[in-house]
């Protein structure tokens, strides 16, 4: 049956778009506010970036325990919820005069943390919705409505930008995680399964550890998609900056930009099924990880928004591509009892090294320059994808135990 005629699933698909296009808009205004309305440095915007990505190292573990024993849904919307409370505060101490970047900064890692609540949730709800040999077209349905919206994201936050200060440019994202979380009261709380006896917390997610540990390829691809968004962390630090200062963009033609490059990831999602079908859902994996390497390595080569664009598309292709076949596979693979914990055993990995390669990134970015360090996210790419190169998945050997 398609996941289309499967009850909620619209409402799921929905709710998750309107939510990315107004995270989206965050995720240039942000650091738009940062560079411009505070004039911040390097070493400030990587600390900026780090704050929205290192809640997924610090509470990931839990998270999962905790939402395998929750219900996700209710989870989801209280997450939505909280995140439009905790933005709604930058344009109101704006208005009031309060703004400080500690107080950016603190709104940044607040949001982190109720993001990563809702996505371990969002990726143990969709198993209980759709038939699993439906899971490869449900998450590609899913990333084309992410990608679409990172392609809109971006581009209302420069129209944004243009009309309104920085600031107010956020109660976009406000309004649409009100939205997403009026939506999720549509889709139905599917039955979790609930485990015989209730255990001490770390004794649940030791065990979400030993099994990704113990999976021989679910702990490669692990360990390539934490290096992977290790360079992402690099790159993500200083590009705001690099397109400004170095490239001399406006905002609003970033926000174009970005959203050109986006197009990459909806290519990317609409063809993962097809990828998977003509060359092995497996053998997807590493290629795509290959494949990313080039593209990274055109961002510091540019010159102008085109290349930027052309490197941003690329990137996103290949992300998106890799990510569906992956997610797929491990939803697949995993007892429905351990979703939650395998899901944020993963995410803490593979989401705790951008905060990492953040810091490290502004870091070195005074010291280096900012070229210097988008160069060190390419090779950092290329070494990241040595753990599923040379695996079973590029014979698309696929052990499901």
């Amino acid at each position: 049956m398609s996941p289309w005629r499967r009850r909620g699933f619209p409402s799921l698909v929905t709710s998750a778009t309107v939510s990315e296009v107004g995270s989206q808009v965050s995720v240039l205004v942000l650091p738009v506010i940062a560079a411009t309305v505070l004039a911040a440095t390097p070493w400030e915007m990587g600390v900026l970036s780090a704050a929205g990505m290192a809640p997924f190292l610090v509470v990931g573990l839990p998270a999962g325990a905790l939402v395998d024993r929750w219900r996700p849904r209710r989870v989801m919307v209280v997450c939505d919820l909280v995140r439009a409370l905790l933005l709604v505060t930058v344009p109101l101490t704006a208005w009031l005069g309060g703004f400080s970047p500690g107080q950016l900064v603190a709104v940044a890692f607040a949001v982190g943390v109720a993001t990563v609540f809702g996505d371990v949730a969002s990726q143990s709800i969709l198993p209980g919705l759709v038939d699993r040999d439906d899971l490869v077209r449900a998450n590609s349905v899913l990333m084309t409505g992410a990608t679409a919206a990172q392609v809109a994201g971006p581009g209302v936050g420069g129209l944004l930008l243009r009309v309104v200060s920085a600031p107010v440019a956020l109660l976009a994202d406000v309004a649409s995680f009100l939205l997403s979380a009026l939506l999720l009261l549509r889709v139905p709380a599917p039955p979790r399964p609930v485990p015989s006896r209730r255990r001490a917390l770390l004794a649940e997610i030791a065990e979400g550890l030993r099994y990704v540990v113990g999976h021989p390829v679910i702990r490669r691809i692990t360990v390539c998609t934490a290096g992977i968004n290790l360079a992402s962390g690099l790159r993500d630090a200083v590009v705001v900056l690099f397109a400004l200062r170095t490239l001399g963009l406006s905002p609003s033609t970033l926000g174009l930009t970005l959203s050109v490059g986006a197009v990459g990831g909806v290519l990317g999602a609409v063809s993962a099924g097809r990828l998977a079908d003509l060359v092995g859902q497996g053998r997807v994996v590493p290629l795509m990880a290959l494949v990313e390497v080039p593209f990274a390595a055109l961002t510091p080569l540019a010159d102008g928004a085109v290349l930027l664009a052309v490197s941003s598309a690329g990137v996103a292709f290949v992300a998106v591509a890799y990510n569906v076949a992956q997610v797929s596979m491990r939803q697949r693979t995993c007892p429905p009892a351990l979703l939650g914990r395998m899901n944020a055993s993963i995410r803490t990995v593979v989401w705790g090294t951008p905060p990492v390669g953040a810091l490290i990134g502004g870091g070195l970015a005074g010291a280096l320059g900012l070229a210097t360090v988008l160069w060190i996210a390419a090779g950092v790419t290329l070494l990241a994808a040595a753990p599923v190169v040379f695996s079973p998945l590029l014979r698309n050997e696929l052990p499901l135990k």
